[in-house]
């Protein structure tokens, strides 16, 4: 029988948070997150704690905020345009958008405000003034 304490591998706190909110999300229950960055300025503020409900990406609509995953990240950024699989994202503050996402990498979206869809409208123009 061998004695040896059992050493457990060094894991990214931040991989672990993220697949457990991604659980959560895909369980059906909302989350609670502080968004950093500036690219959805001024809709979100960095620091700013947001709620996301869980949502499938043929849910969304242009004008809605959503967490998305790309490359192993987690991204709030508002749909511009919405087809049958993908969506066109982007950050109000950002002069380019991410390109079109797939509906499956979508994990929900923020509770709708008052002046989302006017921003959405607005986003394309914003972005080089503050990207």
């Amino acid at each position: 029988m061998n004695n040896r304490p059992v050493v457990a591998d060094l894991v990214d706190r931040d991989e672990v948070v993220e697949a457990l909110l991604k659980d959560r999300l895909r369980a059906g229950d909302p989350i609670d997150i502080r968004a950093w960055g500036y690219s959805m300025w001024p809709r979100l503020a960095a620091g700013t704690v947001v709620r996301v409900e869980p949502c499938a990406g043929s849910q969304v609509r242009a004008g809605d905020v959503v967490l998305f995953e790309r490359c192993g990240r987690l991204i709030l950024h508002r749909a511009l345009r919405v087809s049958r699989s993908r969506l066109l994202l982007k950050g109000d503050a950002c002069a380019d958008p991410d390109g079109w996402v797939l509906h499956d990498r979508v994990l929900g979206r923020l509770a709708h405000r008052s002046g989302d869809q006017a921003l959405a409208r607005l986003s394309p123009r914003l972005g080089p003034a503050f990207g």
